[in-house]
């Protein structure tokens, strides 16, 4: 039988130890409640990308890859849609079966942005929509009219900017080229022309920010390379970060 001096030594230990094992339960709990907060403050990062042809898989890969990997979201949504060969006009609102109701919104609930943004609603997730990311401009009806390019397009944005009742958010424009390999000199005009004033909309648009597709390798007149529709989309979202950097 022990003495009641060892159960008074021992005593002193056993306080230490129920001590210890309480002071970890409450930083168990406490930890679990930072992870609980920071999950249940996570925000969904929205964008949208599109246009027509050269709006490739690879381009969205890269996109998307940059922007999750940035660390600068707590998640990323990237919500895509292309359309090959069509114009710009063809986003219009006032034309009936438009593309603008297809990608963005619609009467019916039913357009592609529209449908993902309610379904995040419907998880209780808290979403920002970010910006968008275009590549479209060589159809030839907009290569011969750049200036109704501009006013079709801005009308698109101002359009998204509405339905969103959201102004804050930034927008790449993918500046397009011809490979002139491919091209009869009238598509190199006409491109020039477009070029212009793709490259000039931050001048006058304050949201707007331009990526360049000159230098890059292209398989035909128009269309990138899978490498190098993935390489731009990488410089496109470099730009968009400096970019958004800037603005905060």
């Amino acid at each position: 039988m022990q003495s009641s001096e060892q159960f008074r030594s021992v005593t002193p230990s056993l306080r230490g130890a129920a001590s210890r094992i309480k002071a970890a339960k409450v930083s168990l709990v406490f930890f679990c409640l930072i992870a609980f907060t920071t999950v249940c403050h996570a925000k969904v990062s929205v964008f949208f990308m599109g246009g027509q042809s050269n709006a490739s898989p690879g381009w969205y890969d890269g996109v998307k890859e940059t922007l999750t990997k940035s660390g600068k979201f707590d998640e990323v949504l990237v919500v895509f849609a292309a359309h090959p060969g069509k114009q710009s006009d063809m986003w219009k609102t006032s034309i009936a079966g438009n593309y603008y109701a297809t990608d963005f919104f619609a009467s019916d609930g039913t357009g592609i942005l529209q449908k993902a943004l309610e379904n995040l609603k419907k998880q209780n997730k808290e979403y920002k929509f970010e910006g968008v990311f275009w590549f479209q401009g060589e159809a030839g009806e907009d290569r011969d009219a750049p200036e109704n390019w501009k006013s079709n397009f801005l009308g698109m944005i101002s359009s998204i900017k509405k339905d969103l009742s959201d102004a804050n958010w930034n927008y790449v424009v993918s500046v397009i080229d011809v490979n002139p390999a491919f091209a009869t000199p009238h598509d190199i005009q006409n491109t020039e022309a477009l070029r212009e004033v793709m490259l000039a909309l931050p001048k006058t648009e304050p949201n707007a920010i331009v990526s360049d597709t000159r230098g890059l390798q292209r398989r035909d007149a128009w269309h990138l390379t899978r490498e190098d529709a993935y390489a731009f989309g990488v410089a496109s979202v470099t730009k968009y970060l400096a970019a958004r950097s800037n603005s905060h």
